[in-house]
């Protein structure tokens, strides 16, 4: 299974838009790893983790086959994850040939915004369905097996992260949430993952409820081990670093390779 990071960074990108802070003034004059776009991934080139307002971007820029993907998994709907307006450019005449259904699988609020989709543009958009994901309940997508569980994030929604599966591979990935809750920790308890993604934007700060830094990640991390949920062949991964982290990718990745994880950066490709 290879997992793809498209874009690494929190809502406000790293450089922000706008910030003048050190963190983003550094970030433009180093350039490379540093420059962080709107969180977004891919497993094997099939599934979609999110659609962001950096897609296009991300096409340009790295080659992401979105005209190859019919499946995109929503961790929610916020603005930096959800850009529905986008969708449109799948449909004619903005797009030609296109094969096939484009699905995206989420909560409840990505099904209403959708549903808003097809009533304001009705069969231009016919090839644009959803699917809402029960916590904790396995079901098929493309070629995988995929469960949803609840992330501790915006308590206005049911916001996700993923158990994705296929041939014998597990990857867990948890953009955006805080420390698991216990309906999480319980239905994981045992389960091997040979890769695990996690929500990283505090940088060195510790939050837990809404998002993870540093020291909850390696909370997170331990209680997996004591669940006998990763082992020495888990690839650990760091990812959705807000630029309030304060710290360039190179002093992340010497804080975070000790712990054995990955900073993870644009582009970054990990297989396992």
């Amino acid at each position: 299974m290879k997992l793809k990071y498209y874009g690494t960074s929190a809502a406000e990108g790293w450089p922000g838009l706008f910030c003048r802070c050190d963190a983003c003034c550094r970030a433009r004059a180093l350039g490379g790893k540093n420059l962080r776009t709107r969180a977004q991934a891919t497993v094997d080139d099939a599934l979609l983790l999110d659609f962001g307002p950096d897609t296009n971007l991300h096409i340009v820029r790295d080659g992401l086959p979105l005209h190859e993907m019919h499946a995109c998994l929503m961790t929610h709907t916020h603005e930096d994850h959800l850009q529905p307006m986008e969708l449109l450019w799948r449909t004619p005449p903005y797009a030609h040939e296109v094969r096939g259904d484009f699905t995206l699988y989420g909560n409840e609020e990505m099904m209403r915004i959708l549903e808003n989709l097809h009533k304001t543009y009705g069969k231009q958009v016919a090839s644009i369905q959803g699917r809402q994901m029960a916590d904790f309940a396995p079901a098929s997508v493309e070629d995988y097996v995929i469960t949803a569980m609840p992330a501790c994030h915006d308590r206005r929604q049911r916001c996700l992260m993923y158990i994705v599966e296929r041939d014998g591979k597990r990857l867990l990935y948890a953009h955006d949430t805080g420390i698991f809750s216990d309906r999480v920790w319980e239905y994981i308890a045992g389960m091997q993952f040979d890769c695990v993604s996690l929500d990283c934007t505090m940088g060195l700060a510790s939050e837990g409820s809404n998002h993870m830094g540093i020291p909850d990640i390696l909370r997170v991390r331990d209680k997996m081990a004591q669940k006998n949920c990763i082992g020495e062949h888990t690839v650990m991964i760091a990812s959705h670093f807000s630029h309030n982290t304060a710290r360039t990718h190179e002093e992340l990745e010497a804080i975070l390779r000790p712990e054995g994880f990955l900073t993870a950066y644009d582009g970054m490709e990990v297989v396992f």
